[in-house]
């Protein structure tokens, strides 16, 4: 998950003002891979550490706001924490079970704990 770093990085692109064809080219990436980080599908935090710095360097020297750019690492730190809460294998997790829907009659759309 990248939600939150794709849409930080979008809006530093928007600053600019460029395309995503003209980013992609700009950074040396793929217009595929530049669309997916911005839509979260490639999260920017995979990226390897020497190419996510020169990203953070290459996008205030292309003009991009850097009080948008400096949002960046917060960012990837909120989708790392959202992605774990989210993930359904993480060790001590509460477990959960849902019982029925609130559109059916008696049902309920709350989460009970499942007994450990």
């Amino acid at each position: 998950m990248g939600l939150i770093a794709g849409f930080v990085l979008r809006t530093s692109r928007e600053s600019i003002p460029r395309s995503q064809e003209e980013m992609a080219e700009l950074l040396g990436v793929s217009v595929a891979t530049y669309q997916g980080w911005e839509a979260g599908r490639r999260p920017v935090s995979n990226m390897r550490g020497a190419d996510l710095l020169g990203l953070r360097r290459r996008l205030p020297a292309l003009g991009a706001a850097p009080d948008i750019v400096v949002l960046l690492d917060a960012a990837m730190d909120a989708d790392r924490v959202i992605g774990a809460a989210l993930s359904p294998s993480r060790p001590g997790a509460p477990r959960t079970r849902r019982f029925g829907s609130a559109a059916e009659p008696g049902g309920t759309d709350r989460a009970l704990r499942a007994p450990a």
